[in-house]
C-alpha cells in the first residue's frame, strides 16, 4: 500500500513509485479529483510503453464523469456512480412518505456537489412534493465538530439528511447527530 494521502499530486507520485517497483496493477477510490489523474497518467505510460501496460482498478471513486467523458480502457470501476447510487435512493426515498422535508450535508468537493445535484434532480423527479429544507458543504477531513451543522439540521425542521460523506467525516457527522439528539 501507497497513501495519496487525498492529493491527486501525491497520487501520481505514488503511481510513478508503484510503475518504478514493476507494479502493474493499481486501486484507489477515495478521491475522483485523484482518480482523474491516475486515468490520466495511466493512459499516458501505457502510450509510452507498450507491454507494460498498468491497469486502474477504482473501488471507489464515484465521479461519473469517470467511465463517461474520461472514459478508458485501462480504467475499470468497481461501484457504483454517484447518479446510480441517487437513483437507487430515490427509488427507497419515493415509497417513504414519511420522507417530506431533505437537509443536504456534503463534503465540499466533486462527490459531495454531485450527491446534493443528483439528489435535488432525481428525487426531485420522483417525489415532486419533497422540500428541501437546506444545504451546506464542508471542507473534506477538516471539520472536527459538526454539532453546528446538526443545529442547523434540527433548526430546518428536516426529517431526513442526505450525505455523501465518507471517512472521518461520516463518522463525525454521525456522532455529532447522535450527541444531538438524532437518529443516525
Amino acid at each position: 500500500p501507497i497513501d495519496n494521502k487525498l492529493s491527486p499530486a501525491e497520487t501520481l507520485n505514488a503511481l510513478k513509485s508503484a510503475i518504478d517497483q514493476g507494479i502493474r496493477y493499481v486501486t484507489q477510490g477515495n478521491g475522483s479529483g485523484a482518480a482523474m489523474a491516475l486515468i490520466d497518467a495511466v493512459a499516458k505510460h501505457n502510450e509510452r510503453n507498450p507491454g507494460k501496460e498498468v491497469l486502474y482498478l477504482n473501488h471507489s471513486a464515484v465521479d461519473p464523469d469517470l467511465t463517461n467523458s474520461k472514459c478508458n480502457y485501462w480504467h475499470f470501476r468497481l461501484d457504483a456512480d454517484t447518479s446510480m447510487k441517487m437513483e437507487a435512493m430515490g427509488a427507497f426515498i419515493k415509497e417513504r412518505k414519511d420522507v417530506q422535508k431533505i437537509y443536504l450535508l456534503n463534503q465540499n468537493y466533486a462527490h459531495g456537489h454531485q450527491v446534493a445535484k443528483f439528489a435535488k434532480e432525481i428525487i426531485g423527479r420522483q417525489r415532486p412534493d419533497i422540500q428541501f429544507v437546506g444545504e451546506d458543504l464542508h471542507p473534506l477531513a477538516q471539520v472536527r465538530d459538526f454539532a453546528p451543522y446538526v443545529a442547523k439540521i434540527k433548526a430546518s425542521g428536516a426529517d431526513t439528511v442526505i450525505t455523501g460523506n465518507w471517512g472521518s467525516d461520516l463518522a463525525l457527522l454521525v456522532k455529532a447527530a447522535n450527541d444531538g439528539g438524532l437518529n443516525a
